[in-house]
């Protein structure tokens, strides 16, 4: 499985990975774009864009104090878009591997996207925190 990546245009020795995409049995590619990689894939999977998605990040902009920034989203997805965590639980669900969440845990997904949510609808998680360390 390659996530947003594109190996074949990213990496060193691009043609050996080609040969080696070449031989396997199955590549599914993860990606905004009809990449390279996606394009030897036997499925791609479409991801939502940082435009469309909660996101995370370790900001310097205040060196030599470094905070933790929340982006939501500021765009609608179109099409079939979700998260990348969507589709890795989805897939370890229809594998049948453990959530190795706690039995009292399991079941209760709040969806796509509103993890982050309702983390945020605490009020003291949107005001700015002491720098780390």
């Amino acid at each position: 499985m390659v996530a947003n990546s594109n190996p074949l245009r990213s990496y060193a020795d691009t043609k050996a990975y080609e040969r080696s995409f070449a031989k396997l049995d199955l590549l599914v590619t993860i990606e905004l774009a009809m990449t390279e990689t996606a394009v030897l894939s036997h499925y791609v999977l479409p991801a939502k864009s940082g435009y469309e998605k909660w996101d995370s990040t370790f900001f310097q902009r205040h060196y030599p104090e470094y905070y933790f920034h929340m982006r939501p989203p500021v765009a609608q997805t179109e099409g079939e878009a979700v998260e990348e965590s969507e589709i890795y639980v989805g897939l370890a669900e229809k594998t049948g591997l453990d959530s190795g969440l706690p039995a009292e845990a399991q079941g209760v997904s709040p969806g796509p996207g509103k993890f982050m949510e309702r983390c945020l609808m605490n009020t003291s998680a949107r005001t700015r925190r002491p720098p780390l360390g």
